[in-house]
């Protein structure tokens, strides 16, 4: 994508200046202190200012380039942040981080896209049909297999459970934490699978 650059005043004066004839008439449109080259010099003001403006609006809609805060919010409602996975950062650098993670996760579909995600989300994960484990020998923990499990897959990955277990703090409250990475893969998954996750 090619970038926007505005132009400058003289440049606005003389890209006019090669719309009007050359001839005696016109002659002053290049001459420094004509009061023809002054009229398209008052023009240009003029085009320079909503040049700057598309400047201003070409540099903020690039995410990757946007450090404006109403810009930014733009962004967030765009691709619905916050949400129940993806909470309001504090800093710029984390919120269009936020940003670009939502609008990569638009085009997740396979495997291999949702290990994408999660090396993205800085979780190195390997996916695995629960169908590829049907048959010995079987990996520890052995996880039983029954009917339905052809749209069962195992993401294991460090450290993307978060649970409690014994000895509970007292007082206990039961709770268990998904992971960004539980949150966001079982939003993007298609309605008829499952997804089961381990730790390494």
């Amino acid at each position: 994508m090619n970038n926007f650059k505005a132009h400058t005043v003289e440049e606005q004066a003389t890209a006019l200046a090669q719309y009007l004839p050359n001839d005696k008439l016109f002659s002053g449109k290049n001459i420094e202190g004509d009061n023809l080259r002054n009229l398209l010099l008052g023009f240009g003001v003029e085009i320079q200012r909503i040049d700057e403006l598309f400047q201003i609006v070409w540099d903020n809609t690039n995410i990757l380039t946007t450090n404006d805060e109403d810009f930014i919010k733009l962004w967030e409602s765009a691709v619905r942040i916050p949400d129940h996975c993806v909470p309001l950062a504090k800093t710029i650098e984390e919120r269009k981080a936020n940003i670009l993670l939502k609008l990569r996760s638009l085009g997740v579909l396979t495997a291999q896209d949702f290990i994408n995600l999660g090396n993205l989300l800085g979780f190195n994960i390997t996916i695995t049909p629960l169908s590829d484990l049907k048959y010995p020998p079987y990996p520890v923990p052995f996880i039983p297999i029954g009917e339905g499990f052809r749209f069962v897959a195992i993401v294991k990955g460090d450290n993307i459970v978060t649970e409690f277990y014994p000895p509970y703090d007292v007082p206990f409250i039961p709770i268990k934490l998904n992971t960004i990475i539980q949150c966001l893969f079982d939003e993007l998954k298609p309605a008829m699978t499952r997804f089961i996750y381990m730790n390494n």
